[in-house]
């Protein structure tokens, strides 16, 4: 049994608190209620100090909404680098596929702007903030679920490599036999880009202006097989088409087909390009016919 002059114990005579023990009882009570006070004005000033919640922007949708219905095409594909309604038809399959959805402040037509102005114009998140009155963070996670989205359908709209013989030279006695194994052409384009810094150099053309090197593979249904983006221009076709073939994910050619290729390409296995030293734009025959085998071959 605890000793009666402890303040923790009973006294076992008078089985009743000691002084002790209500002087602690005291102690207790004054810290409880200092805590909760505490608490109180702890809470108080989390609750006052907590900034007030920012109202929901419509600039954003209300921008999109002027620029589909208001602004002309040729402006707003030279935003965008698309037509309002190819636009319109991308929004649609996105949401079609639940790739994007509405969000309660930003709906898919939003989304898709930003993410759009962000490649095709290069605009920084600082510009695109005063345009859309939306936060950087905003900005950036939206542009990712964007991407991401974008880069899903690329099972779908990109066309798989097939080994099969064309149907548009089984179907013609001028190609068929003789390019039975040609499942498709590839060729390379300037595309207008803007560059900063002492990048850009590297990036200008005969013309002055900027531009990257984009290398294009489709089939003879105009269906696109593979496409590399971002080279200079300054870089030959040679050089990006051994870039496209060196990479893990590049440019896949089945055993024992080929593309057909500009005179741009060297003339390797697996792609075939003209005859060099003699015509083969069909332009510059007009009404002369070939002269020799290898302009017959061009042609």
């Amino acid at each position: 049994m605890l000793n009666s002059g402890s303040g923790f114990g009973w006294n076992a005579d008078t089985k009743r608190v000691t002084a002790d023990d209500e002087i602690w009882d005291g102690y207790i009570k004054m810290l409880i209620t200092a805590a909760t006070g505490a608490s109180i004005v702890a809470y108080n000033i989390i609750i006052n100090s907590k900034p007030p919640r920012q109202n929901i922007s419509i600039e954003g949708p209300l921008y999109m909404r002027r620029a589909l219905s208001v602004d002309h095409p040729k402006n707003f594909w030279s935003r965008y680098r698309m037509t309002p309604i190819a636009f319109m038809k991308l929004c649609k399959i996105l949401r079609s596929k639940s790739l994007l959805k509405d969000t309660r402040a930003i709906p898919i037509e939003e989304q898709l702007g930003m993410f759009l102005l962000t490649i095709g114009q290069n605009q920084r998140y600082c510009v695109m903030q005063k345009r859309f009155r939306r936060s950087s963070w905003t900005i950036s996670s939206h542009f990712n679920k964007v991407l991401d989205a974008i880069v899903m359908l690329n099972d779908e709209y990109m066309s798989s490599i097939s080994t099969a013989t064309p149907l548009n030279i089984q179907s013609s006695h001028r190609y068929y036999p003789y390019f039975k194994d040609c499942i498709g052409a590839i060729d390379g384009t300037y595309i207008p880009g803007i560059v900063y810094g002492d990048d850009s150099v590297r990036f200008r053309n005969r013309h002055g202006k900027l531009s990257q090197n984009v290398l294009a593979a489709c089939t003879f249904n105009l269906e696109f097989i593979y496409i590399l983006a971002g080279w200079e221009e300054s870089a030959n076709d040679a050089r990006v088409l051994k870039d496209a073939l060196n990479k893990p994910n590049g440019l896949k050619v089945p055993q024992g087909r080929y593309y057909l290729a500009d005179a741009g390409y060297p003339n390797r296995p697996r792609f075939l390009p003209p005859c060099r030293g003699a015509r083969y734009h069909l332009q510059k025959y007009g009404n002369n016919l070939p002269q020799n085998p290898k302009e017959l071959f061009n042609l």
